[in-house]
């Protein structure tokens, strides 16, 4: 049973409806590969060269986003394993980033990552996908 979508802005429906549709051209590009690809690793790819694409803020847009005040959760669910022993600090910028992609766009979340460390980065890549994945497939775009 397709859970309950958590990107629920009407600006946020957008950006899934273009990613569903950047999803079925990746699709297409690899079908003609030999290599068989999981939906979730089309969508890592796809998220991949968004954030790649994204340009870096300027340093006054990186103040301009507002996110809602959402406490990062009390558990490491929404994390990926690696960032088990990380520190909270660390924690907290990945979850904001999720954050501002769920409450003002991807393409915000992702310019805004690109001013992040790699590791930030890295695992702000990682937990989009991972949030994005349940999502789609809540919506039906993944079996």
């Amino acid at each position: 049973m397709p859970s309950e979508p958590q990107f629920t802005p009407d600006h946020i429906a957008h950006d899934i409806e273009r990613l569903t549709h950047e999803l079925e051209a990746k699709r297409q590009q690899l079908a003609s590969t030999s290599e068989t690809h999981e939906d979730k690793e089309i969508l890592r790819q796809v998220i991949g060269e968004r954030i790649q694409a994204a340009p870096a803020p300027a340093p006054q847009q990186q103040s301009s986003v507002v996110v809602p005040d959402d406490p990062v959760a009390d558990t490491d669910a929404e994390f990926p394993n690696y960032l088990a022993g990380a520190s909270s600090d660390v924690k907290s910028r990945v979850h904001q980033l999720v954050q501002i992609a769920m409450h003002s766009g991807i393409e915000k979340a992702t310019s805004r990552a690109k001013a992040e460390s790699t590791y930030v980065l890295d695992a702000f890549h990682d937990a989009l996908v991972d949030k994005l994945y349940n999502e789609l497939k809540g919506r039906g775009v993944f079996r």
